[in-house]
Formats: C-alpha cells, structure tokens, sequence
C-alpha cells in the first residue's frame, strides 16, 4: 500500500506552515516505540493491523483493505470495455469477473480461448474480498497465448494475446450490397395484379397461291399474374380468331416464395430444373425447389479463402490473375480473405505481405470457380410429381395413367468438391443418375453415370465426362478457355419418354479451345467425332475460327468448317462477316457470306439510347439460290405499350413456286406483313394504371392530389424518363427483378416552389410478380420565409428554433447572420414558431388550405 500525503488545500486537510510538517517526524518515532513496546508486551509486530498503526501515526482510519469498482479493460492496446473486479492492498491482491470478462472478449477472440476463461472462471476457488464474491484472483487467470494483469498504477485490466488467438477477421474481396436498414424499404402492396395483353395481325400475297392471301386470322395472348401476401396465382390464355376455340388456355400455377429458405413451392403447370441425362415433361402437379435467386445477394458457389496471421502489423496486397485487387493496412492477428473476385475456372491468386522493417512474405494458391460447383454445406434440389400434360384439339390433357416423379439433389461437400443423384420414374420407365463434380489444378471435371429402365427392354447404360477449364492470367497466353466431353450411351438407354430406345450413336466425343494470340485477335479450335454403331458410320468435324477487331467498332469474323458425315461423305463450309457500330453506337451496318447455304447478307440495324420512347428500325437484304429477299422492321416503345411492324418481300425463281407462271400468271413474288401491340393493366392496392408489358414485378408512382396535374418522372435517362405520369394516371416501372433491391429517383420538374416530395429516393425489394406503391409528395406545399428581430430591432441572428404542428410535426430551423429564416415543405394549418436558443413567446402562423408558394411574414419580433 502506498501512502499519499494530503495535497495542501485540498478537501479534509488543514493548512500548515511548511517548516511544521517536519514535526511529523517525532511522532512518527515516538508511535513507533509505543508500537514497540506494546509489541514486546502483547507479540510481534505484524500483529497489529495497518488500521491500528494508521491510527496511531495520523489519528485517522486507513482506506478500506479492498475496493470494487469497474476496471476498464485494454486489449491488445485498445480499450475493449470494463470488467467487474476488487482491488486488494498488495499489488496481487485482485479479482475479476471471469465470466464478464469471457462476455468482453468474446467478439476478439477464437472460441477455444473464451470457453477457456469461462472454464477457470468456473472451475476455480472463488476468493472473497471484502464484500464481493464469486471473483477469481487475477494471478489464477492463465490461458495459453494470454496474459492477464492489473495495472494498479493507472486502475486497468491489460490483456495480451498472441495473434493466433484473436479472432479471425473476415476481408470480404467483393462485398455484395445488402439489407442495411429494412425498415427505409418500400414493401410490395399486400395485394398486387397485372395482364399482359398482346395482340398480332398479319397480311400474305404469295405467289402461287390462290387461297389464304390477305389479312390473316387475328392473333393475341394474355398472361396475367395475382400477387396477395406473396401468394402468386399466374395463368397464361391465347386468342385465334379462327380457332376451334378462339380462345385456349395455357399454363396455370399457383406459386409461394420462402427466400429464408431460398425455397420456392409451385402447384398446377410446373416446371423444375433437370441434371445429367434427365428430359423435361410438361407436368401438372407438385414441385418444391431450391433457388438461389430469392437471395441473390449472397454467394452459393465456392467464394474462394485463405486465411493467415499477421505478427505485426502489414500491408497486405492481393492480386488475381496477375492484376492488383486490393490493398490492405492490417494490425496483427488472423485473417481469412474471402469471395476472390475470379473468372470462371483456375484463377492465380498471390497474397504479398510486407511488414515495417520491409520483408515480404509471398502466399501464391489456385482458386478454382465454377458456377456448377457449390459452397460446402449447401443443398440444391428439385422435387416434382404430376401428370404428364399436352394439348390435344386446343385443351389441355393430362394422363392419369402415368403419374411421373423426378428429383435432383446435389451438395456441396468441399472447396473442390460438389456430389449429386437425380431420378425420374412412371409406370412404364425410370431412370437413375449421380454426378461428381470436383475442381483440380488443371481444371474443372465432372462424371455423370447413369441407367435406365424401360417396359419390355433391358437395362441401359450411360456416362458422361465434362471437362472445362478457364484462365484469365495477365499475359495474353494465360488466358484461354477449354472444354471437352465424352458421352457414351448404350444400345437399351432411354430418357424420359423414350419408350423405344434408339441410340445410333455410342460415342460422342468432342471438345474446343479459345485462344487470344493478340489484345485484338483471338482463335478457336473445336473438334467432334461420333462412333456409329450398327449400320451408322463414324462421323467427324473440325472447325477453325478467328475474331479480330480490326479498328475500333469494326470487327471481322471467319471460320472454316471439315466434315465427314456418317454416310462418308466430306465437305468443306465457311463463314465470313465484318460488322461496324458507328462511334454514337446507335448504328450498326454488317456483310456475311455463308457458303453452307450460299447467302450472301447485308444488314443495318439502328437502336435509340432512350429506353422509352424508343425507335428501333432495321433492314436485311439477303440472296441464295432459292431467291431474293428484303426484310424491313421497325419498333417503338412508350410507356405505356410497345408496337411493332415488319414487312417481309422474297422474289423466288418461277420453277419454285407452285402452280408456276404458266399456272396463273403470277409473278415470284412473295410478301408477308404484320403488325403487333402489347400494354399491360397493372393494379395494386387500389391503384389502376397502364404500362408497357411488365416483365416480373412492378411499381405504380402515385403523385399526391397536390401535385396530380404535375408530370412526375422517374430514373432520368438523358432526356427522358423510365416511365413519368401523363394523361392516362400514374407512372409505372413494368422491369422490377424480383427480390433484388431497385434504388428509384423521383423527379417533379415543375413542382411548387418549396413543395415537399417526401422520400424522392426510395428504395424498392419487390417479390415474384409483385406490385408496389410509390408515393410522391405531401401536403407540405408552402414554404414560410421571414426575419427575426428583437425588441430593440435589431436582428436575431445565428438563432435556432422548430415549426410546430397541431399534430406534433415539427421542423427546425435557423437564422443567418440577417436574422432571416426559410423553411420549405410546411403543409396547410395552425402552426407555432418556437425559439429554443432564446426564451420568447411562440409566434403564431397560420398557412391557408389553398397555399401555394411562398408564405412572408415579413418582421417577426418575439415576445
């Protein structure tokens, strides 16, 4: 224990001349021979208590032997928190909480070391000092690569650690944006609809023909969805003028969306993702399946890691492919670099750590991506049952008698390493096939075998094995894709729906590589070769291509083709085309020449940058051996529909028309038009409005009755707008993708002055074949405006005050040096001006229903 002597003045002292403080000193002694005394009458010195000898030296009780209190908590230099602790009067005479302490150092540390702490907190004898318990002495406290003491000095708790013991830190290399504050979303309108109408009219004169020219039966469509709560009901109906029936249905399904679970459960029409030799069958029935794209901002492929530990603190630079990724000043301890921003196949990632004193340490490690490949821990499956669907005479029929079951699951074991098994089964047939897939340094395989079974046949037997492999290093012949399969198929193989296995091909062999030999040109090799079986010969292809960029926006193609078909016949084909997009990329102009087919093609194409009110015009100009032709097209989008028209004129060789010249004196002339039109009908929570056809999801912008006669617009593409208000009622934005976020700006370019717009960014997460509601504006529609100034008239500057409300709105404000105040957005009623840097009584203003514009109060001079 130290003894502090009393600073003159200060709080219980007394004030004394200097030159008597060295009085203390004869009574110092003279206690201590008292001391001794009593010592050789009533035992060793020791016995006494620091109190007895305290009050004896200065008449006065000691501080208490022990004192509780908070000690802050330094970790590794920083402070991390408090922890619960006594403090004795030696220097070792201290306690802690163990278990708060755990708590703290919980979010710092590896697991293993805080359970360590809980487990001596604990398992130790708790010691008792003074009137706390259940603390454990700090000398106690050992755990390996940890040091614990108390700095008695400055009253805290230092805690040391070696870097392998803190808790790793994640860099994330390509951070995805998330759900930071859910809450400033606009949710999708509890009940939501939309019709896609579509309709399509063509005109024929052909030649040769003496019936069927002229207008054409009308045709349409009609797909429509019905969103309530996330419950989505989606049927599709088509329209023939001269059908049997005119109108005929489509698919029909009722669908509901877990993103949680990235589940999706469909009922009616469905479909479902296949794997390996697996065949799609239209189904109506049941189909529950994951997918990844309701959480489209997380990553369910191998992201790529590597984590190390850091002694002192580094600069970190990671690159990938040969380019420099990211940089990073870190203080040591564990690190784990994670989502490598990598292309499709083997990927070189080096990790350069330099310390202070300049040494570097080099990790190099492949990382190997393909979007087949699953993160370990992750499932992807698929599971359906239903009746085989069909339309037969314009209805939908569905075979009761052979109910079929297909399923698909695969997951994800490793880094390197994803497995899977699928099966599809009716009646009649089956089929059973696995899939290993695994990444090596050389590049990406997968092997597929599988069997089938079919009534009144023997077992078949098939196998694939898929190779592909891309690099994208820094140096030009380090970059190149290659793919290669091998499928076998035995005689009796079916696939769903085969019920008469016919495989004239055993073998199927083939594979090709891409090759850039300059920063403009690159090369492609591919090959096939097929072993017949039976009767059906070999057949063999190979095909050279080049693509070169000749200047910029000219570009310049060219391939060869050798084959030897299976009958043994060989040919040699070509195809050449040189295509140029002008420097405003509106215009695009292209030749080619095919000699499979002897076409010879000039085309021009043009696309407005606008995405609505958009024209798009193009025209072919085409001739092989069977004619001429001349291919005109133009289309136009609004916002509220999209329209096209086409017109197509082909000049044949009279001996190829029927009936000929001779036969009715028609010329060789064939022409065909046609015209279409879509809009859609969007509804949701009572809001009507029309738009051009809606994709996936949408969202009405609703202005307030305020601003109703005002055009409102929204995400500014040059000088327009995605969608804006007009006549017809609200604007729509008909291209939401669903259950991803969609950042919106809201412009009212006329808008009165100071008029308040409300949220004027919002931010959207649509689901499936949603609708959502966009509000825009209030009824802050003035703005109040005058000058403050004192009794004595002079201004009230650099003052700070709120607009109240009757129904508790408030808005604050403030004066410049002038006295002179602005504030915008204040909708009609009684309001107060309230002073909160002064005392002063509130003024009253008063902002009429019919306000619009600017309100002066001129002078206003608080009481």
């Amino acid at each position: 224990m130290t003894l502090r002597r009393p600073v003159a003045g200060s709080a219980g002292t007394r004030r004394r001349p200097v030159a008597g403080s060295a009085g203390i000193m004869p009574r110092l002694a003279g206690a201590l021979a008292v001391g001794l005394a009593v010592g050789t009458a009533c035992g060793p010195l020791h016995a006494q208590t620091q109190q007895d000898i305290f009050r004896q030296v200065f008449g006065a009780k000691a501080r208490p032997a022990t004192r509780q209190l908070d000690l802050p908590v330094v970790l590794d230099g920083r402070e991390a928190g408090a922890v619960r602790a006594e403090i004795g009067p030696g220097p070792d005479d201290a306690a802690l909480d163990l278990a708060m302490l755990a708590d703290l150092l919980d979010a710092h540390l590896q697991p293993d070391a805080v359970r360590a702490l809980r487990d001596l907190g604990a398992g130790s004898a708790p010691r008792d000092l003074g009137a706390g318990s259940g603390l454990t002495p700090a000398g106690e406290v050992a755990v390996d690569g940890m040091a614990v003491e108390v700095d008695q000095a400055t009253l805290a708790l230092r805690v040391t650690t070696a870097p392998t013991l803190r808790r790793t830190v994640v860099l994330d290399l390509a951070p995805q944006p998330g759900l930071t504050d859910p809450g400033e979303l606009l949710a999708p309108a509890f009940v939501s609809a939309y019709a896609n109408l579509r309709f399509s009219q063509a005109w024929h004169d052909l030649a040769g023909e003496s019936r069927g020219n002229g207008r054409q039966p009308l045709g349409g469509s009609v797909d429509a969805a019905f969103n309530l709560y996330g419950w989505v009901a989606e049927a599709e109906a088509f329209y023939r003028e001269d059908g049997e029936a005119v109108w005929q249905r489509g698919d029909m399904r009722l669908l509901r969306d877990f993103p949680d679970h990235r589940l999706r459960v469909a009922a009616g029409d469905i479909g479902y993702p296949l794997a390996g030799f697996q065949a799609g069958r239209p189904l109506g029935g049941l189909a529950v399946a994951s997918n990844f794209l309701l959480r489209p901002y997380e990553t369910f492929t191998p992201s790529g890691q590597q984590a190390f530990v850091l002694d002192q603190p580094s600069l970190v630079e990671v690159e990938v492919n040969g380019r420099p990724t990211r940089v990073f000043r870190l203080a040591p301890g564990s690190y784990d670099l994670r989502n490598l921003p990598g292309t499709a196949g083997t990927n070189d990632v080096t990790v350069r750590i330099t310390d202070p004193s300049g040494r570097e340490e080099v990790i190099a490690f492949p990382f190997f991506f393909d979007n087949r490949l699953l993160a370990p821990g992750v499932h992807e499956f698929a599971y359906a049952a239903g009746l085989p669907s069909r339309v037969d005479g314009e209805r939908y029929r569905y075979d009761e008698e052979l109910a079929t079951l297909t399923a698909l699951h695969r997951a994800g074991l490793s880094e390197q390493l994803t497995v899977g098994a699928n099966l599809q089964a009716d009646r009649r047939q089956w089929l059973v096939g696995g899939e290993v897939l695994f990444a090596t340094p050389l590049g990406t395989f997968g092997l597929e075998p599988s069997a089938s079974g079919v009534e009144g046949a023997d077992t078949g037997y098939a196998a694939a094995l898929r190779f592909r492999d891309y690099r994208s290093g820094g140096e030009i012949w380090q970059r190149r894709s290659v793919t290669a399969q091998a499928i076998w198929r035995s005689e009796d193989f079916a696939a769903l729906g085969t019920t008469r296995p016919n495989n004239p091909v055993s073998w199927d062999l083939a594979a090709r590589i891409g090759q850039p030999v300059t920063t403009s040109t690159s090369l492609t090799l591919g090959t096939r070769y097929q072993v017949g079986r039976g009767a059906t010969g070999d057949a063999a292809s190979a095909e050279l291509g080049m693509r070169t960029r000749v200047a910029r926006g000219l570009y310049f193609d060219v391939s060869a083709e050798h084959l030897r078909n299976a009958d043994g016949t060989r040919e040699t084909v070509g195809y050449a085309s040189l295509r140029f997009t002008f420097a405003d990329g509106r215009h695009a102009a292209g030749a080619s020449y095919d000699t499979a087919s002897k076409e010879r093609r000039l085309e021009w194409r043009y696309q407005d940058a606008q995405p609505v009110d958009a024209l798009s015009v193009s025209a072919d100009v085409a001739r092989d051996p069977s004619g001429d032709s001349l291919t005109g097209a133009a289309a136009y989008v609004h916002p509220r529909f999209s329209a096209s028209l086409r017109h197509d004129r082909v000049e044949r060789p009279s001996s190829s028309i029927t009936g000929g010249a001779a036969g009715g004196g028609r010329s060789g002339m064939d022409s065909r038009s046609s015209a279409s039109f879509a809009t859609a009908l969007a509804f949701a929570d009572g809001h009507l409005a029309v738009s051009r056809p809606i994709t996936d999801s949408f969202a009405i912008v609703v202005p307030h009755r305020r601003i109703a006669d005002r055009e409102v617009g929204v995400d500014r593409f040059g000088d327009s707008y995605v969608a804006r208000t007009d006549l017809l009622g609200p604007a729509v934005v008909p291209s939401l993708s669903s259950h991803r976020l969609r950042p919106m700006t809201i412009e009212v370019p006329d808008a009165p002055a100071g008029y308040d717009l409300g949220e004027d960014r919002p931010t959207l997460l649509p689901s499936y074949r949603s609708g959502t509601v966009v509000p825009v504006g209030t009824d802050g529609v003035a703005s109040v405006a005058g000058v403050l100034q004192g009794p004595d008239g002079a201004p009230l500057g650099l003052q700070a005050g709120v607009l109240e409300g009757p129904d508790g709105a408030q808005t604050t404000f403030f004066t410049n040096r002038t006295g002179r105040f602005r504030i915008d957005g204040v909708s009609p009623g009684a309001w107060r001006l309230v002073l909160t840097t002064m005392e002063a009584a509130p003024v009253a203003v008063s902002v009429p229903a019919d306000a619009d514009g600017t309100i002066d109060l001129g002078v206003v001079v608080p009481r």
